[in-house]
């Protein structure tokens, strides 16, 4: 099975799921299907409110989730502070370039790799009105990442956050589903297979202007704040299928 067949099978069986324990079951599955080895899907609790429902579900191993949480790494891990200033997922390799390296930063990085962690991914989740979010697929000792599944993680991802924002009653399920004009679907596709605003005007016979407007209203209607989220969003409503993302021109 390819990783697009194993992302696309992930989906289909995430939106007959009820609770958030089928979905990390079936999210760890996957992430192993995939070629690593352990994934995390959390919101960024510095930045939460009191009383705020948070998703927090890790197959990291336990020493370093109980000295992470001793130490209080989390307020200062450079993946984590690195995805609250990106959009786009990042190899870990990348985080001492994005973000400031102190020595607690470089100290967090060091015991995550004496752990074992010393390469992963990292899909960023941004939503309106809630704390910073993210997914990560890690792998163990000295292997390199899965050649190949980058794109199908980053979509595996984005759409388990997706999907449990929903069970949490956090996303735009619970409240009605928003329907999205074919242009705007239309533009969308056409990002979900690379394609700039710039060359998706061309396609399309628009302005680049015009598509922007169109991405920017799509994803006002759902209330997210990029484009991957509102590709997993209309991916769980229906909208569009894996098919009509990984199509080829």
């Amino acid at each position: 099975m390819t990783a697009v067949c194993d992302a696309q099978a992930f989906a289909e069986a995430a939106k007959r799921m009820t609770c958030l324990g089928e979905l990390t079951g079936l999210l760890d599955e996957v992430a192993r299907e995939l070629g690593f080895d352990c994934v995390t899907l959390m919101h960024h609790p510095r930045r939460a409110a009191p009383g705020q429902p948070l998703i927090a579900f890790s197959t990291y191993p336990e020493s370093f989730v109980a000295m992470a949480l001793e130490r209080r790494y989390v307020a200062d891990d450079p993946v984590l502070v690195a995805c609250e200033r990106r959009v786009a997922p990042f190899d870990w390799s990348e985080a001492p370039r994005l973000v400031a390296m102190t020595e607690r930063r470089r100290e967090i990085l060091e015991a995550a790799a004496a752990s074992g962690l010393r390469r992963g991914l990292t899909i960023p989740i941004h939503a309106p009105g809630e704390p910073p979010g993210s997914c990560s697929f890690a792998v163990l000792g000295d292997r390199e990442l899965p050649a190949g599944a980058r794109q199908a993680a980053h979509w595996v991802g984005a759409f388990a956050f997706e999907q449990a924002r929903r069970m949490l009653g956090l996303g735009v399920g619970a409240h009605g589903r928003p329907r999205l004009s074919p242009r705007q679907l239309d533009c969308l596709v056409w990002a979900g297979r690379g394609k700039s605003d710039a060359a998706i005007a061309v396609i399309l016979g628009l302005s680049p202007e015009t598509v922007r407007e169109h991405m920017a209203a799509a994803r006002a209607r759902y209330g997210v704040a990029t484009r991957q989220q509102l590709m997993s969003a209309c991916l769980q409503d229906g909208q569009l299928t894996f098919a009509d993302l990984m199509g080829r021109d």
